[in-house]
């Protein structure tokens, strides 16, 4: 007889990367939770987050809601907030769901952070100035996004000036059927874009398309 794939299931066939991440056990430590877990919430009624409550208790319908959204891409606090809020899950409850979350460290800022610094600065070539505008759009408070950006640099060893040269490399190897002003135009604004300042711009662009010519 058919019967219908869990969660758990899904997941591990429709995105394999998301067990190799931090947010991995979410779902199965929700299972697995005990009365005595539930009371590490720092809320003023905690006992309302124990997974013992009936199934169609509001408070665990919001915090279940909460774990599918976060195994499916990492969110700041503000995101999950707005994501609850935009399915008509009630302040309290939201709240309640939030508190639980960081307290079993499956919802963090700083870490949040510092992984979306890396990811940008790494994969993606983006300046400092754009990995912190999209951050503060994604409602992390200022403190932390400049703590993370500053300390991913500094691991990953990151020359800005580097950066930008690596990453218009990459995009003029997919221009090179341009005219020479139409690559260059291009490649400005592209530059422009993720952030880096405009005197860095102009000298990169100039010195990769004049070697290029």
């Amino acid at each position: 007889m058919w019967r219908r794939p869990g969660i758990l299931q899904i997941i591990s066939v429709l995105h394999p990367v998301f067990f190799r991440t931090p947010y991995a056990s979410l779902l199965t430590h929700a299972v697995r939770l005990s009365p005595h877990d539930a009371t590490r919430v720092t809320s003023p009624h905690p006992s309302r987050l124990a997974m013992s409550d009936p199934p169609g208790d509001p408070v665990r319908a919001t915090y279940t809601k909460a774990l599918e959204a976060l195994t499916r891409r990492a969110r700041s606090t503000a995101e999950l907030e707005r994501w609850l809020t935009e399915r008509d899950h009630a302040r309290e409850h939201i709240e309640l769901s939030i508190a639980r979350l960081k307290s079993l460290g499956y919802l963090d800022d700083a870490q949040y952070a510092r992984a979306f610094a890396r990811s940008r600065a790494i994969a993606r070539g983006m300046s400092r100035r754009r990995i912190r505008a999209e951050l503060v759009h994604r409602g992390v408070a200022r403190e932390l996004i400049d703590a993370a950006i500053a300390e991913v640099m500094e691991e990953e060893g990151v020359d800005e000036r580097a950066l930008v040269e690596a990453a218009a490399a990459k995009k003029l190897r997919g221009m090179t059927k341009l005219e020479p002003e139409v690559r260059r135009r291009r490649l400005y604004g592209f530059l422009a874009r993720r952030g880096y300042a405009a005197d860095l711009v102009r000298e990169t662009v100039a010195k990769l398309t004049r070697s290029g010519e």
